[in-house]
Order: C-alpha cells, then structure tokens, then sequence
C-alpha cells in the first residue's frame, strides 16, 4: 500500500512562547507531507492535479504529542486511511528519530474538487492506494459558541492566503490557538494554559481578503476543558470554521 515517508529538523523559529515547535509549525509539516503525496506516483493525486481538478481541506484533526525544539529531526509518514465519494482522509505522523516518541499526528479530510470546482467522484487510482488505519472519533460541533461569549476580531492579511487565493488552513490552527490564549489573558486569576494537547476544525467556507473574522469562544457543557471556537464571517455572521481545541 502507498506510504510517505520523509525526514526533517526543526528550526528554531518555528518554535512558539512556549518553548517548542508550535501546533501550526507541525500543522505545516503535515500539510508539506500532502504536497510530496502530490508528486507520488503511488496516490494519483498528481494526475487529478494535472488534470484540473483541485483539493481543499475540509478537516483537521491534530493531535500534539511529545515536545520538538530546535534541531529535533523528525520523520514524518503519510497514509490514505479512507476514502468517500469524493473525500480522502490522510493520516499523517511525526516521531522524534532519535527515540522514536510521537510529536504529532493528523487526521486530515480534503474533498475532491473538479474544474469548475464542483466536489467530483475521488478517482479510482487514488482509491487503490487505501491502506485502513484507525480513525478516531471527532468531538460534536453541534454546540454553537454563544454570542455573549469572548470574541475578538481576527484580520485576515495578504500572508494568510495560499496559491489558491484563501486563507491556508494552517493558519486556522493559529487563530484558534491565538483566541484561547486572549481568552485567558481576559479572565483575571485565570490558571496557566498547558500546551495544546489536540486542535480539532471544521471547514465549513473558504475565507478570502477583504472578509475578516468574529472569532467566539466559551468553553464546552460537558467538557471544560476543552473549548469550542466558532469562526464568522465579520460582516455576514455566517460560519466559516468550527473548532475545537483541549
């Protein structure tokens, strides 16, 4: 079955205030294994490219491990753990090489989209490069941020854009991570937050200059914990992003 592996060392300045590499750092690591994927043969995902088609993330799932500094080297591994009508699922993992401890891993969903950026039927190529993989359950997002919560404006800048012209999914992770901590900062006496132990989103629109972000949080009913971050657009109020962050 097809598998991606690749090796890497963290630079410095991918590391946060908080001493190690950041949960958009290895979200980018992630996202650097899917482009290799692209020019894999074993996948096809090549030729859907070729082809005119595209593919945009419509999940993430990411779960934060063992600390990487500077100069950790990592390998990073890629799987295609499922696929839909017209949704593949990666999974995706980075482990230390000198002890072979997990620093993260990912579950990432992109959805097939054809020429006129239409969601289209994943080829049958890509789907002979399935190898099963276990996939774990997604906390509900059907618990909406109230609109009394905390809230803060999120700017969208000309740098959040990828080379299809919208905010990189990366970036989300870094809006998400950016509101808990503001959040906490607002709440005096509030306890330090650990580092984020798994960030959770779901796409629900693609967000383009000039639409700047209402980010809300509060923390869940039955989990407080864990805290769930709706992402508006600021001036339709409509959903952009849901997330979930612990």
């Amino acid at each position: 079955m097809a598998r991606i592996k690749r090796r890497l060392i963290c630079r410095g300045y991918e590391m946060d205030a908080r001493q190690r590499v950041s949960p958009t750092s290895l979200t980018r690591y992630m996202e650097h294994l899917r482009w290799e994927a692209i020019f894999d043969q074993a996948f096809g995902l090549g030729a859907l490219f070729q082809s005119g088609g595209r593919m945009v993330v419509r999940a993430q799932d990411l779960w934060v491990g063992a600390p990487a500094t500077h100069g950790t080297e990592l390998e990073l591994d890629l799987t295609l753990a499922r696929v839909g009508n017209s949704s593949v699922t990666f999974a995706e993992r980075a482990t230390r090489v000198a002890d072979g401890v997990e620093v993260a891993r990912a579950f990432v969903t992109g959805v097939v989209l054809d020429g006129a950026n239409k969601p289209t039927r994943v080829p049958d190529v890509i789907r002979a490069a399935v190898e099963a993989e276990e996939i774990p359950s997604t906390p509900s997002f059907a618990q909406a941020v109230p609109h009394d919560a905390f809230s803060r404006t999120v700017s969208i800048r000309p740098s959040d854009l990828d080379t299809l012209l919208h905010v990189n999914q990366s970036r989300y992770v870094d809006f998400v991570d950016d509101t808990r901590t503001l959040r906490k900062a607002a709440v005096p006496g509030a306890p330090s937050l650990p580092h984020p132990s798994r960030i959770v989103l779901d796409y629900r629109r693609e967000t383009h200059m000039g639409h700047d972000l209402l980010a809300r949080a509060c923390a869940l009913d039955d989990d407080a914990n864990t805290l769930a971050v709706d992402l508006c657009d600021a001036i339709d109020g409509e959903l952009v992003s849901r997330a979930r962050i612990s």
